[in-house]
């Protein structure tokens, strides 16, 4: 039941995951062609990624992001610190620093998914397995 739950819960952090990339996606385009500002671009993607109109970056993480690790956190909050610091390719940079983070974690969490996912089905047969044997 527990090895569920942790299943579970690394499922969503790679869906939050996928998610707060594409949020950052839409935000380099943004910054390349719109030029929009900071509060209007994370209100922008907020509302385009999440449906939530916020410009409180670190709220909407908190909201969003429940099952993100400290370290994805803290991508996000660099993220978030940098952005609007400097020129516009500046910023395209910090998209794509962030990005190649994100995805690295991604890819890592995908990992311990696959592998949590296959010791929770081994196991859950050893129990039945188990079980079967006390009940002869």
């Amino acid at each position: 039941m527990a090895g569920r739950a942790i299943a579970g819960s690394l499922q969503h952090r790679v869906s939050e995951l996928k998610a707060f990339i594409e949020f950052i996606d839409i935000a380099a385009n943004e910054i390349r062609y719109c030029r929009t500002p900071v509060s209007r671009l994370l209100s922008n993607t907020a509302r385009l990624c999440f449906d939530e109109e916020t410009e409180d970056f670190e709220l909407l993480v908190e909201r969003q992001g429940s099952n993100l690790s400290f370290s994805d956190r803290e991508i996000l909050s660099e993220f978030k610190q940098l952005l609007g610091g400097g020129d516009v390719e500046g910023q395209q940079g910090l998209c794509r620093m962030t990005r190649e983070q994100l995805c690295i974690n991604l890819d890592r969490a995908t990992q311990e998914e696959r592998e949590l996912s296959s010791l929770v089905k081994a196991l859950s047969v050893a129990g039945a397995g188990i079980l079967i044997l006390l009940l002869i």
